[in-house]
C-alpha cells in the first residue's frame, strides 16, 4: 500500500478532515498539533476501525458520522491492517500485540497469559449477564459505572473489591439492571416532575420509617431486614436453635423460628409500605408510567420490587449498589479474575521489559516513535 486517503466527519469531534498520506517515499508520518486539536479522535477513529466498530459524534450523536479510510486502489483497509497503541494506558492490551513479539517463547507467554484471564472473565460476565438481563455491553458498563470512562473494566473490579468482600450478603442482586437502566426508563426518571415526585416519596418513606416499630433509617429498614433475615435462615441460625431479639420503643421480642422472623418483618414491612400517604405518594409516581410500553413494564416491576422506589433519587448509587451486589453474589468468580489479572499484570510488564532489550520488531516500533520529527 503507497497511499492512505482519509475521509472523516463528525468522528468524537472532528468536523471534516481530508487526507492523503503517500508512503511511497516514507513508511512513517507523524501528527503534531497542540492539545484539544483532535489528536486522541483521529487516534479513536482509527481504534474503533480497528474493532469493528462504527465510530460517531459523542456531543452530537444525532449527526451523520463519515468515516472513509482506502487504499489507492480504491478498496477499504481492513481491521487486520489497523493497530493502535494507547498511550498512557495501564490496562491496553491488543490482539495484535503479541505479533510484534518476535521471540516465539515470549509470544507464547504472552497469549497464556491473556488467555487465562479472558477466560476467568468470560465466566463472569456470562453470569452477570444473567442477573443483569444485559446482553451487550456489560464491560462498558461496569466501567463507566465506577470509573466515568467505558474501558477500565479491571480498575473498577479492583476498586470494588473492599464492598464486595466485606461480608455483608447482597442487597439488590435480585434486580434486573436492565428494567430500570434502559434509555426510555431513564429519561422518565430524570424528567424533573418525576424527580419531585420520588423526592416526596422518599420523604414519606422516611417518616414512616422514623416511626416504625423495629425498623431505623439507614441501619435497618425493610431491604436490609430481608436480607439478614435470610442470611440468618440460609445459615441454619434458627436450627442450631439460636434466637433473635428485637428491640421496640415499648419492648423486647424474643424470635425463635424463622416462621416468626418472617412474619414480624413482613407485618413490619407491609405496615409502611400500605401507610395511605405512602401509597398516595406512589399512585402520583405511578399515573406517570403509563405513557408507553417500556414505562408501563417499569411500572409492573416496581410494583413486584417496591424496595429500589427509595433508591431511584440517585441513580448513580443505585447502579453501583446493583454492581456490587452481583459481584457479591458471584464471588469466587470475582476472585478467580482478579487473581488471574493481578498475577498476569505482573508477568505481562516482565514479557515487555525483555522484549524491549531484544532486538526484535518491538523494538523497531519504539524506535519509531523515539525518533520521530
Amino acid at each position: 500500500m503507497n497511499k492512505l486517503q482519509i475521509n472523516l466527519e463528525n468522528c468524537y469531534g472532528i468536523k471534516k478532515l481530508k487526507k492523503e498520506f503517500n508512503f511511497s517515499s516514507s513508511k512513517t508520518f507523524a501528527i503534531y498539533a497542540p492539545n484539544g486539536v483532535m489528536k486522541t479522535s483521529f487516534s479513536k477513529t482509527f481504534k474503533d476501525l480497528s474493532i469493528g466498530v462504527n465510530s460517531k459524534d459523542l456531543i452530537f450523536p444525532n449527526r451523520e458520522t463519515i468515516r472513509e479510510i482506502k487504499k489507492e486502489d480504491g478498496r477499504d483497509i481492513t481491521k487486520e491492517q489497523v493497530f493502535v497503541i494507547e498511550p498512557y494506558n495501564a490496562d491496553f492490551n491488543s490482539e495484535k500485540m503479541s505479533t510484534l513479539l518476535v521471540n516465539k517463547e515470549l509470544k507464547r507467554r504472552y497469549d497464556e497469559i491473556h488467555l487465562k484471564i479472558d477466560k476467568e472473565k468470560e465466566k463472569l460476565l456470562k453470569e452477570l449477564k444473567t442477573l443483569s438481563g444485559l446482553r451487550d455491553d456489560i464491560e462498558k458498563e461496569i466501567s463507566e459505572t465506577f470509573t466515568s470512562v467505558d474501558d477500565k473494566l479491571f480498575v473498577s473490579l479492583e476498586r470494588v473489591e473492599k464492598e464486595v468482600v466485606d461480608g455483608s450478603k447482597p442487597e439488590f442482586s435480585d434486580i434486573s439492571y436492565k428494567e430500570i437502566f434502559n434509555e426510555k426508563v431513564l429519561k422518565f426518571l430524570e424528567a424533573k416532575d418525576v424527580k419531585e415526585k420520588i423526592t416526596e416519596y422518599i420523604k414519606k418513606y422516611d417518616k414512616l420509617i422514623e416511626t416504625s416499630k423495629y425498623f431505623k433509617k439507614g441501619v435497618f429498614n425493610h431491604n436490609n431486614a430481608s436480607v439478614i433475615a435470610k442470611s440468618l435462615m440460609d445459615n441454619g441460625f434458627f436450627e442450631a436453635k439460636h434466637s433473635v431479639f428485637l428491640n421496640s420503643k415499648e419492648s423486647k421480642s424474643e424470635i425463635h423460628t424463622k416462621e416468626e422472623l418472617e412474619k414480624v418483618i413482613e407485618e413490619e414491612k407491609n405496615a409502611i409500605l400500605n401507610n395511605p400517604e405512602l401509597v398516595k405518594a406512589f399512585e402520583e409516581i405511578d399515573k406517570k408510567l403509563k405513557a408507553n410500553q417500556e414505562l408501563r413494564n417499569f411500572r409492573d416491576y416496581l410494583l413486584k420490587n417496591q424496595k429500589i422506589l427509595t433508591e431511584l433519587k440517585d441513580l448513580g448509587s443505585l447502579k453501583q449498589k446493583i454492581w456490587i451486589s452481583y459481584l457479591k453474589d458471584n464471588k469466587e468468580l470475582y476472585a478467580n479474575i482478579l487473581i488471574e489479572y493481578r498475577k498476569g499484570k505482573e508477568e505481562l510488564n516482565k514479557i515487555i521489559e525483555q522484549a524491549r532489550t531484544e532486538e526484535t520488531h518491538w523494538m523497531s516500533v519504539i524506535d519509531i516513535f523515539r525518533n520521530r520529527k
